[in-house]
């Protein structure tokens, strides 16, 4: 999309190329977020927690799980990972929720929450610095950061 408006806008390649990263850094950061909340079980969260190690889907905030548990030792790591690739196991509610906890101990959801945050601010810096400043820039900026943080925030 960030392409499509920068060739309709006939903006040189290094403002395009400016725009392209700062909406793709939001966008994975973004989903990075999304991630953690599928760990969560607050009541403003709608999706059911730990959807997503249930389907065994394997996302960002469980990699880093799988990493951090591994330095953890004493067999964390390889207990998570025979939860994600049982289908058994993930269908069983013990397991997953054991899996849930094991995700929760090892960091991971915390490390995201910051890795969305700083991967959003640099884009943003970036961004912010490839365009002169216009009211249009400033407002998407404003924008995608209070997107990101309304979604930190739940």
């Amino acid at each position: 999309m960030a392409q499509t408006a920068s060739l309709v806008a006939k903006v040189d390649d290094d403002v395009a190329g400016a725009c392209v990263d700062f909406s793709r850094a939001f966008a994975v950061a973004f989903q990075i977020v999304d991630d953690v909340h599928n760990f969560s079980d607050s009541p403003e969260w709608r999706k059911t927690c730990g959807e997503d190690l249930a389907v065994g889907k394997l996302t960002y905030v469980i990699v880093r799980a799988i990493r951090r548990l591994d330095a953890l030792g004493g067999g964390k790591r390889d207990r998570l990972v025979e939860i994600l690739c049982s289908p058994a196991l993930r269908a069983s509610p013990e397991a997953l929720q054991e899996g849930i906890a094991l995700v929760r101990e090892s960091g991971a959801l915390e490390e995201c929450r910051e890795t969305a945050r700083e991967m959003s601010q640099e884009a943003n810096e970036r961004f912010c610095d490839a365009l002169p400043s216009s009211e249009p820039k400033i407002m998407l900026s404003m924008l995608c950061a209070s997107i990101l943080d309304l979604a930190l925030d739940t």
